[in-house]
């Protein structure tokens, strides 16, 4: 649940299986007719600052499957009859069931500072060896920027976070961080060595102004991967300049974690 103001009285913002409600605190009633949504919400609903000043959340809608899912983001409007916008995503359906209440998108940010959000959403192609993008929209669902392809496990981006205006452009920047996991024949495949086996932390630096990247670094966490049915990052925050991950992986009977 939300909580905001609209003209001067505190409106709640609820999401039942397809619709989005805004209710008065004060009675209960409700400001405007419920939006209703052709796909139930898989995420949100999440605050979002309009340049119009009206009261909006983002929502992620969709029916995963067992492959990749087509969902879509959708801006919901207080006083609009339906979305005012919606955008199709094609979401792998394992990002929206394990780790789904950890992931970082769709991420609602102010990265210019100017007041009006922007909205990070990523693609993931069902394509052997091809990286994830990272789209970056503005709240009239105009697309701003698409990043290169960014790193990450199964081909998935896990978490993103803002880390400050590393190239001094007046833009806040962003760490997009992922986990790569290869077996020594993928590996092979794709980097030429079997030695390039097992799971590693990545973290792509972004600019917010571009999505170009700015930077890039990995860690080994584990040498094989023989035996994993999960990996996961748990956690990310920033810590003064150092970033720091928690990731959990290992068998469904025996996990290990590593900070």
């Amino acid at each position: 649940m939300i909580i905001d103001k609209h003209n001067e009285a505190r409106v709640a913002i609820t999401a039942t299986d397809q619709a989005i409600h805004f209710v008065r605190l004060e009675d209960g009633t409700a400001v405007s007719p419920a939006i209703q949504l052709a796909q139930p919400i898989l995420r949100g609903p999440q605050r979002v600052h309009l340049a119009d000043g009206k009261l909006g959340v983002l929502v992620l809608t969709g029916k995963p499957g067992t492959s990749y899912t087509k969902c879509f983001l959708e801006l919901c409007v207080l006083g609009e009859p339906q979305p005012r916008w919606s955008i199709p995503q094609d979401i792998e359906a394992h990002d929206l069931a394990a780790g789904a209440a950890d992931c970082s998108f769709p991420l609602v940010i102010d990265l210019d500072g100017d007041g009006n959000d922007e909205v990070l959403s990523p693609t993931n192609p069902d394509v052997p060896f091809k990286w994830p993008k990272l789209h970056c929209y503005s709240t009239s669902g105009k697309t701003q920027w698409t990043s290169n392809g960014v790193a990450g496990i199964s081909h998935l981006i896990d978490q993103a976070l803002p880390v400050g205006d590393i190239d001094n452009d007046g833009i806040d920047d962003l760490a997009v961080v992922g986990l790569l996991q290869l077996s020594a024949a993928q590996a092979s495949s794709q980097t030429g060595s079997a030695l390039n086996e097992g799971l590693r932390l990545t973290v792509d630096y972004l600019s917010g102004k571009s999505g170009h990247r700015l930077g890039y670094r990995e860690e080994h966490v584990a040498a094989s991967v023989k035996n994993f049915d999960v990996a996961e990052i748990d956690y990310v925050e920033l810590s003064g300049h150092e970033l720091v991950c928690s990731v959990v992986y290992g068998s469904y009977f025996s996990l290990s974690s590593s900070t």
